[in-house]
């Protein structure tokens, strides 16, 4: 009976590792709604990290992760750090851009620019 209770652990316990496995997928756009291509998204805290595609959109595995935190990062646009669940599946984000920073720095600094 041990031996048959044994096998039966051994043998569901890898569906019951691998099955943990969260996958958190979206699209990424900018404040006019248009797709973002080559945005860096990351987990962080790791090396586990994804780029979105030509229509904006990622998928990223977790690495089993319960919860933490995707940051959303592409040059001319502000940095921008998104909490998940491991109940989060589907991730849309919208980044917004630097105009306004840029304005600032033209308007207070015109030789470094």
């Amino acid at each position: 009976m041990e031996k048959l209770k044994l096998s039966f652990i051994l043998l569901f316990f890898p569906l019951i590792v691998f099955s943990q496995k969260n996958t958190i997928k979206g699209k990424v756009t900018d404040k006019t709604g248009e797709p973002i291509l080559g945005v860096s998204i990351l987990l962080k805290d790791s090396q586990i990290g994804t780029t979105s595609d030509f229509d904006g959109k990622y998928s990223i595995d977790t690495n089993k992760k319960v919860e933490g935190v995707l940051i959303f990062n592409y040059l001319g646009f502000e940095v921008k750090n998104v909490n998940f669940t491991k109940n989060t599946k589907d991730l849309s984000v919208v980044l917004g851009g630097l105009a306004s920073h840029a304005h600032w720095l033209v308007e207070n600094h015109p030789s470094r620019v």
